[in-house]
């Protein structure tokens, strides 16, 4: 940024020293911007011009860069467009484009390499992370997924569990009940007078 405003100053001075040439002769040379400062500025601006741009008017932006004549300009805008909505998708034609500039040996594209290459890095990395994000996920949701599991057979168990425990008390109460209905039985044969003997050869008593 430093440098930026020393060559914005140094173009200044060559246009105030130009008309006072015939005053004060220059012979210092004051180096102009270059093809790819120019391009960084443009970009710059144009990146500036689309935090202030309301969504609406960005996807009207996009429409209008897409229809527009192809050139390296409008692909790198294009790619600053698309980049800010980090949808994947539009990430890949991002970077497409980008490629598509930085493969493109013309002059009109020339400018625009290093930032192509520094945006196409920027991408590379966004998607790492996105893939790493992703593995995070469904790694959470294999987890879940067994804790899940997991949970449902331990509801089993104890429903299975409770199952048993309400046959084994029927069995109690069955048991119990039919000891009370022996215990009564005996008590009943216990109160009967006894038997008489069976006479012996027939013989009355």
């Amino acid at each position: 940024m430093h440098k930026t405003k020393q060559q914005l100053i140094a173009l200044l001075a060559v246009i105030v020293l130009a008309g006072c040439a015939t005053k004060s002769p220059m012979t210092e040379t004051i180096a102009l911007p270059t093809p790819t400062d120019l391009a960084n500025r443009e970009l710059l601006a144009y990146h500036q011009q689309l935090q202030d741009m309301p969504n609406a008017e960005q996807v009207r932006e996009a429409k209008r860069l897409v229809s527009a004549p192809t050139s390296p300009a409008n692909a790198m805008k294009l790619s600053l467009l698309l980049v800010r909505s980090h949808g994947a998708a539009e990430m890949a034609q991002a970077q497409s484009l980008l490629e598509a500039v930085l493969h493109n040996a013309g002059p009109d594209a020339q400018p625009y390499h290093p930032i192509a290459r520094l945006m196409i890095g920027q991408i590379s990395n966004h998607k790492a992370e996105l893939r790493k994000w992703e593995d995070q996920q469904t790694d959470q949701k294999k987890a879940e997924e067994q804790l899940e599991r997991q949970s449902q057979q331990l509801r089993d168990c104890l429903k299975k569990s409770e199952l048993q425990n309400e046959r084994l008390e029927i069995l109690r109460t069955q048991v119990k009940s039919l000891t009370v209905k022996l215990e009564a039985l005996k008590a009943i044969e216990r109160s009967l007078p006894n038997r008489p003997s069976t006479a012996v050869n027939g013989a009355p008593p």
